[in-house]
């Protein structure tokens, strides 16, 4: 027997991880390293809520808010690379 009012978790098919593992990767490879290396310290900050964003992501993953979990990937990549 069933419960009325139970939240029935999403299925996960490995889709968020692939986004939190690529989105970390390209704020680190193409935003961070690279600012590090040309010590181009204007881009820093950026690049730091770049990667803010994606561990928001992690923490709205963990919390079961997927629309916040996409928004924040996305954030982090459209600001890496640049818009």
């Amino acid at each position: 027997m069933e419960l009325p009012n139970t939240v029935q978790p999403t299925p996960n098919y490995g889709y968020e991880l692939i986004a939190f593992t690529t989105a970390l990767l390209l704020v680190v490879f193409m935003g961070l390293i690279p600012t590090l290396v040309e010590a181009n310290l204007k881009q820093l900050p950026f690049c730091l809520i770049g990667l803010a964003f994606v561990f928001g992501a992690l923490l709205a993953y963990q919390h079961q808010h997927h629309g916040r979990f996409w928004a924040f990937i996305v954030a982090a990549v459209l600001m890496v690379l640049g818009f």
